[in-house]
């Protein structure tokens, strides 16, 4: 998969902008007035409240991801959330619905229906609901909008192949190498010199003329003393 998170949000608003726009058994019951990705609308009191003149609406949030790669291949658990937007200050409509009021309730039924166990015509595991949340409880009290959301998590899997090529015009030696010295009794050292590049000199870390090598090592502490018996 080319781009996986523009390719999956863009799967998953065009997937619910079918339910609500297309001429089909599909259809949703009810119309949707906006359905995009989500782009800030709820991180303050004053946008959630520009948000909710754009109900009922839905809003479509990357939400990160955790993977790992082997033998060349990516694997991502890719987390997304959906925001259900509702208005009304009946608090029966806002929840449930009523004449020309889509409810918050129908508008998660919606959502749940559109994406659990989908696939979107994308390799990648279908789409596995996690859980549903209310983060705004409306009302005449809450401004007469509420808002939830669903999260929903699916994996993926693509190449990410190591460039050889670039490694060795980027980096072509190991910056610092360090190594055990088993004739220091066990003493962790350093080399005393950096390779930064093929046209860059080689740099003294530890002083002294150039060549001159790494300095005597130091001595060895003597052994704790155990006290009188020891």
């Amino acid at each position: 998969m080319i781009d996986p998170i523009i390719t999956m949000e863009t799967a998953i608003i065009a997937r619910l902008r079918y339910h609500n726009e297309a001429a089909s058994e599909y259809r949703w019951p009810f119309s949707v007035k906006h359905i995009e990705g989500y782009g800030g609308q709820f991180e303050s009191h004053e946008e959630l409240a520009q948000a909710a003149q754009r109900a009922p609406a839905l809003f479509v949030a990357y939400e990160g991801e955790t993977g790992g790669g082997e033998h060349e291949l990516y694997t991502a658990s890719l987390a997304w959330s959906v925001f259900c937007l509702a208005r009304s200050y009946k608090p029966e409509e806002l929840r449930r619905g009523g004449p020309g009021v889509v409810g918050l309730y129908q508008l998660i039924e919606a959502v749940r229906v559109s994406l659990v166990n989908q696939t979107l015509g994308l390799k990648m595991s279908p789409l596995d609901l996690a859980g549903i949340r209310p983060l705004w409880r409306g009302g005449p009290q809450g401004k007469g909008f509420s808002l939830a959301v669903l999260k929903f998590y699916a994996t993926a899997v693509w190449e990410a192949p190591s460039n050889f090529e670039l490694d060795e015009k980027i980096c072509p030696a190991p910056a610092g190498l360090v190594e055990f010295n088993p004739g220091g009794r066990g003493i962790l050292r350093a080399e005393s010199w950096w390779r930064l590049a093929d046209e860059y000199p080689v740099l003294d870390t530890q002083g002294g003329p150039e060549g001159a090598g790494p300095g005597p090592e130091p001595p060895l502490a003597p052994p704790p003393s155990r006290g009188p018996g020891g």
